[in-house]
């Protein structure tokens, strides 16, 4: 078996995941190994939440790492996180939504990371429009 179980199984503890992607991208792992959350930069990131928290770090395969782990998840309203000097975690109810969100955050991340990179400093979207995305989310397509 992995030696995540404890964090595998401490997630789906969770009511409304069914699914975890467990990650170490390049652009995510950045951003895990800095201990930088990824702010609301674009309207993407409300497919997890209104930010990417961090979870702090803890040997892997360890409980402790998994209680950070959804202690910042749960903190942050939100269906992923980095994990301090590790990766990325996401949840979703489904394995496609799981990965798809997890493309979200890699995207997300770089983006904030070559924003950073240029001198420049991202602006963030405000709790109030956050909100006007996910109603717009909540009716696309009906």
């Amino acid at each position: 078996p992995s030696s995540e179980v404890p964090m595998h199984a401490a997630i789906y503890r969770r009511e409304d995941v069914g699914a975890i992607v467990h990650t170490h991208s390049s652009w995510s792992t950045a951003m895990a190994v800095a201990h930088e959350p990824l702010p609301p930069i674009h309207y993407m990131i409300v497919a997890v939440g209104k930010r990417v928290p961090v979870a702090e770090y803890a040997p892997y395969g360890t409980d402790e790492l998994a209680e950070h782990i959804v202690s910042a998840m749960d903190e942050a309203d939100a269906t992923a996180t980095f994990v301090e000097n590790h990766g990325l975690v996401v949840t979703a109810s489904d394995v496609e939504t799981a990965l798809e969100n997890t493309h979200h955050v890699e995207s997300l991340a770089r983006l904030y990371l070559e924003t950073r990179a240029a001198g420049l400093e991202p602006e963030t979207l405000s709790d109030e429009q956050l909100e006007t995305v996910l109603e717009k989310f909540e009716s696309y397509g009906q």
